[in-house]
């Protein structure tokens, strides 16, 4: 083993003891959680809140709901409290 990989193994599991979740669902649920707060907050573009949470122009593979064009829609016309997917924080 690499020190570089016993490094990245080391920061995996420690954030998993931390947040009980993998760095990679941690960062996506982080960026989630921006992209609603912008979509309720804002009425910024949905391609500029996709770069501004760092989710780009995409929806992340298994993110119900059809993805934040959706979910900006559907919130601003009263339909959602919370983008789809996501717990209302």
């Amino acid at each position: 083993m690499t020190p570089l990989t016993a490094v990245i193994q080391r920061v995996a599991t420690s954030v998993q003891a931390a947040t009980g979740t993998t760095p990679l669902q941690w960062l996506l649920t982080q960026r989630l959680a921006r992209a609603q707060s912008l979509l309720e907050s804002t009425t910024l573009p949905v391609e500029r809140i996709g770069e501004l949470s760092g989710l780009g122009t995409r929806v992340p593979a298994g993110v119900p709901g059809g993805g934040p064009l959706i979910a900006q829609s559907e919130q601003r016309a009263g339909n959602i409290t919370a983008a789809p997917g996501i717990e209302s924080m």
